[in-house]
């Protein structure tokens, strides 16, 4: 439901902001796919260490719907 959703939004936010305070490095192994929440998780760490066969993506663009949690962490970490 709606409060479930914003709940979840919520604690997203309070992780992005976790790893933008830690005074060290945070990084990423990925290994796979990392999609959605995924991709934004990899995209807020520092370092993202990435196998050959790693997919990076915001599938939910395809639906119509912006991926707003991360693209301020995108604009900051991506030229």
């Amino acid at each position: 439901d709606v409060m479930e959703n914003l709940a979840d939004a919520e604690n997203l936010l309070e992780l992005f902001a976790l790893i933008r305070k830690i005074k060290i490095p945070v990084i990423a192994a990925v290994h796979g796919r990392a999609l959605a929440g995924g991709c934004g998780l990899s995209t807020a760490c520092d370092i993202v260490l990435a196998t050959g066969s790693a997919r990076f993506g915001y599938p939910e663009v395809k639906i119509g719907f912006v991926a707003a949690m991360v693209m301020a962490i995108l604009r900051r970490n991506l030229p």
